[in-house]
């Protein structure tokens, strides 16, 4: 693969699944995803109010990995949820695909959740008693939709076609987290937050991890975020932020 050098990582060693898709965006036009000016985030009122985002200010266009670093505490996971239209600011405003959030109803943003965002966190969530292939087709089946053609070209995607019918307490940490991605990906979302997905998994198959989800933004134009303690996710991701105190600041 044609790669650049400074920003691009090598393959794992011993990843399976096929790589021919990835393709050098840097030179394409691209729309904005995600479009936030001067978020702020309070709870509480009086001696009890707590400011815990600042004036956060974020664009973000599809194609785009973004990583934020930052310690617990510091207002990552609350713009996680605002972006991920679950969650109002106090203050600001927020587009998302083009869409003023405040402009809404809570049933159109959850429309807009189901159609357009995925999610995937820490603990991968799948159902012990069902195979792989089960556990990634089970939100489809609950909406009445058939997804299977999508779930097999994502498994392969992925290099799980090998334990698509395996059940979870066969799988490797990583194979749960990638298999925990194609559940996210299955309704084709534009944009995908990944809130400490590796943090239970060992150095090597975060690596796996990361690498797929940097070979998903470039040949998928998939927008993502990801926000981890793990500054290792920023030889994998186009962008870096920090998060301190509820502001967004460029790595250094």
């Amino acid at each position: 693969m044609d790669r650049p050098q400074s920003k691009v990582p090598a393959s794992p060693a011993g990843r399976q699944g096929p790589r021919s898709e990835v393709t050098d965006q840097t030179a394409t036009t691209k729309k904005l995803v995600i479009e936030a000016k001067g978020l702020t985030k309070t709870y509480g009122d009086g001696k009890t109010r707590t400011s815990v985002l600042k004036g956060v200010d974020l664009e973000m266009a599809e194609g785009e990995f973004l990583t934020i670093l930052g310690p617990s505490g510091s207002g990552k996971s609350t713009l996680m949820h605002i972006l991920g239209a679950m969650d109002l600011p106090s203050s600001g405003q927020v587009h998302l695909f083009g869409q003023d959030l405040k402009n809404l109803s809570e049933t159109e943003r959850s429309h807009l959740r189901n159609k357009k965002i995925g999610f995937v966190f820490q603990f991968d969530s799948l159902l012990p008693e069902f195979t792989v292939e089960e556990n990634v087709l089970m939100p489809a089946r609950i909406a009445g939709e058939d997804r299977k053609p999508r779930a097999l070209e994502l498994l392969r995607f992925f290099g799980l076609s090998r334990v698509q019918h395996k059940f979870p307490p066969e799988l490797s940490g990583g194979e749960k987290q990638r298999a925990a991605l194609v559940r996210a990906l299955l309704n084709h979302p534009e944009l995908l937050l990944a809130d400490e997905p590796t943090g239970n998994l060992d150095k090597h198959n975060t690596e796996l991890v990361l690498h797929d989800l940097w070979e998903l933004s470039q040949s998928k134009k998939v927008a993502i975020v990801l926000v981890t303690h793990n500054e290792q996710a920023s030889r994998f991701s186009s962008r870096t932020l920090h998060m301190t105190d509820g502001k967004l600041t460029e790595a250094g």
